[in-house]
């Protein structure tokens, strides 16, 4: 006599645990800041100088900064997005967090990685 387990067949285990998994990384992918997706279109720059941006961006040997505008991040203390006019065109952008003295980038405006 042979017997008979309930167990539910693996593909729809499978199954399941792949569409979890998908979620979970559309998910996080909307809470990953990129300087492109995280702050909306309409926000204004500032220009008016910032003694903890240019200490930070001095400290990691960045340059090419001398004309700046910045707009802190939304929900972050002390960070910024910082765009830069090494030309005169504001062609390079930083993420500059000014309370860790860090600096990430350099970036073209928008987010994309150079």
């Amino acid at each position: 006599m042979a017997l008979e387990t309930n167990r539910t067949p693996t593909w729809i285990v499978c199954f399941v645990i792949g569409v979890v998994l998908i979620l979970a990384v559309v998910i996080a992918k909307s809470f990953v800041f990129s300087p492109d997706s995280a702050e909306p279109e309409n926000w204004d720059w500032e220009t008016v100088a910032n003694a903890d941006i240019a200490r930070t961006l001095t400290k990691n040997e960045i340059q090419g900064c001398g004309e700046m505008r910045w707009r802190a991040t939304e929900g972050y203390t002390q960070e910024f997005v910082v765009q830069c006019a090494p030309k005169g065109k504001f062609s390079v952008e930083y993420m500059v967090g000014a309370a860790s003295e860090t600096v990430k980038g350099p970036f073209r405006p928008g987010g994309a990685s150079k």
